[in-house]
């Protein structure tokens, strides 16, 4: 497999938030299970965090604000305080095996983040490790607009069949293959790691 720079998502394929841990916290404030989840995440002030129109801490804090409207005796900063602390967990095994397999080839990291993002990535000690961080609340687009793609395109260079994009959403896949990237959809490091086998062999 011929490529010149990989690219992948960062929530999802490197770091992910176990479930365990807002169910934990739910259940220490008394709060019903997934109401964290439905609170932050399926809500338009998401979009806006990820999109740099709005900064992480006025996503956290209307996160907050909607928490304290649903459940009027919760203590909402504390649940949002402990919920916000935790930057999530890296799996070392799948960022191993793309150095081992592609030594020569940079990676580069495209996630719908926040403005929080530089710091969760120190904390995790992953500051240092990409060629580049591509970071959509910096950029002012998100995946799958094609205009983050083409501003990826434009900084690294290169055409896109010359990267292999990694990401586990279906809809970010289909926008880079629209534009020709080469594309994995990550389900597992096992996964990716025998798709992989296979496109070597069969190169």
């Amino acid at each position: 497999m011929s490529i010149k720079f990989i690219l992948s998502d960062l929530d999802g394929v490197i770091r992910s938030f176990p479930e365990s841990r807002d169910l934990a916290i739910e259940k220490k404030y008394g709060l019903p299970p997934g109401s964290l989840f439905q609170t932050a995440f399926k809500h338009p002030t998401l979009q806006e965090a990820v999109c740099g129109r709005i900064t992480d801490e006025e996503w956290r804090l209307d996160i907050e604000m909607r928490l304290a409207q649903r459940f009027k005796d919760l203590l909402v900063k504390e649940v949002v305080r402990e919920w916000s602390e935790f930057p999530g967990e890296v799996d070392n095994s799948y960022l191993v095996y793309l150095s081992q397999t592609f030594p020569s080839v940079p990676i580069a990291i495209l996630t719908n983040g926040t403005t929080r993002l530089r710091t969760d990535l120190k904390k995790l000690n992953l500051d240092s490790q990409f060629y580049k961080v591509f970071n959509s609340s910096e950029i002012g687009y998100c995946k799958p607009d094609r205009k983050v793609f083409l501003h990826v395109l434009e900084t690294l260079n290169c055409s896109a069949s010359e990267i292999l994009f990694i990401d586990d959403s279906n809809s970010h896949i289909v926008a880079a293959q629209e534009l020709g990237f080469k594309t994995h959809q990550y389900q597992s490091v096992e996964h990716f790691k025998s798709r992989i086998e296979f496109l070597k062999s069969n190169s």
